[in-house]
């Protein structure tokens, strides 16, 4: 079931005049777009969704919103539909109903907006669809209205990758169990680690649940890798041990540093720093090879960058700063990884595989 945070499929329907319509399309090009999904479109409860879209498709293209509706009818009914409920925004025909099902659209009619780059952010009520949809755009707008670059890390950032639910059971797993974590040595050993203050303090959870594990990593292969693939060319297939840290006020911190540069993470390609909560001041990423821009995801969000870039946790000076920490990489990397470690072991020295 697509959800907020996730991807909306690509698809091509034809329209009521029987012209393919590609849902990535440059018309689409910069804006949001309404998503009527409407199984039954011969039900009068249906059509009226699509009467009242229709009397605030001006309000709606004033905010940025394109409004389609997909139906289970034919290019000449959408037509005759069209006409009826006097919809000026193009109708869908999905006859064999894959796309309906795609996005999730059984019996009901559903509606979602998504954003300029195809991502899901909300799912308006039937009773309030253009007016709750030109809200969340106009807010979505407001959080990044255009600026002036100078100076720019490239990295990327993703919002909306966990709920609120998703980092709240994070944190109480944390709570309820943690350890000081060090840093990775020279020893060739793959796992060996020490505890460094003057370099990096943080306490950190390493998830071991199944069931969370599969949770987490479901929502990093539908929300996260997809971006890195477009954003860096770069085919992601294996991530590490997914680690909850924390660093406290006063004491939390991790000094400059790059995160594949010891025999035990030479095989990272890319980082995720995923925020879990906002109640904390200080803790933020920073880039200094880039300038002094600081980075400060919103819960949930993420920020992905490569492990070679130098980058470093500022201290946080209020609260404590939660966050979901994995490194990603790609069945080359996996190959020389698995090299290593057979190496370590053949020489008989400890090596904590897992733990990197």
């Amino acid at each position: 079931m697509i959800d907020i945070g996730d991807f909306a499929p690509d698809f091509v329907l034809p329209d009521q005049k029987g012209r393919k319509i590609f849902s990535r399309a440059p018309r689409f090009a910069g804006r949001f777009i309404l998503m009527l999904l409407l199984p039954r479109a011969d039900d009068p409860a249906q059509q009226a969704i699509l009467r009242d879209c229709a009397t605030q498709a001006t309000a709606a293209d004033s905010a940025g919103i394109s409004i389609l509706a997909v139906t289970g009818k034919s290019p000449a009914e959408n037509q005759m539909l069209r006409l009826n409920c006097k919809a000026g925004f193009k109708l869908l025909s999905d006859a064999d109903g894959k796309v309906l099902g795609e996005y999730g659209a059984g019996e009901h009619p559903r509606a979602m907006l998504i954003d300029a780059n195809a991502r899901v952010i909300a799912f308006p009520l039937p009773h309030a669809i253009v007016g709750t949809a030109v809200a969340e755009a106009t807010s979505a707008r407001r959080t990044t209205e255009p600026v002036l670059i100078a100076a720019q890390a490239p990295v990327l950032a993703i919002p909306d990758v966990l709920s609120p639910q998703d980092c709240r059971m994070l944190m109480e797993l944390w709570e309820r169990e943690n350890i000081e974590t060090g840093v990775a040595t020279e020893d060739s050993g793959v796992g060996a680690q020490e505890i460094d203050h003057a370099y990096k303090n943080r306490r950190d959870h390493q998830i071991a649940d199944p069931e969370i594990i599969a949770m987490v990593n479901d929502r990093l292969a539908r929300r996260v890798v997809p971006e890195v693939a477009k954003a860096f060319n770069y085919d992601i297939t294996r991530f590490e041990h997914l680690r909850i840290g924390a660093y406290d006020a006063g004491a939390g911190y991790f000094r400059a540093h790059r995160d594949n540069t010891k025999p035990a993470t030479a095989h990272r390609k890319f980082a995720l720093t995923l925020c879990l909560n906002d109640e904390y001041e200080g803790g933020y990423l920073n880039f200094p090879e880039y300038g002094k821009q600081l980075y400060r995801p919103p819960p949930g969000g993420a920020v992905v960058f490569s492990t070679s870039l130098l980058h470093e946790v500022t201290d946080v000076t209020g609260g404590r700063r939660f966050t979901l920490i994995t490194f990603f990489f790609g069945e080359a990397e996996y190959q020389e990884r698995m090299a290593r470690y057979e190496a370590a072991r053949a020489e008989g020295r400890e090596a904590e595989f897992d733990q990197t």
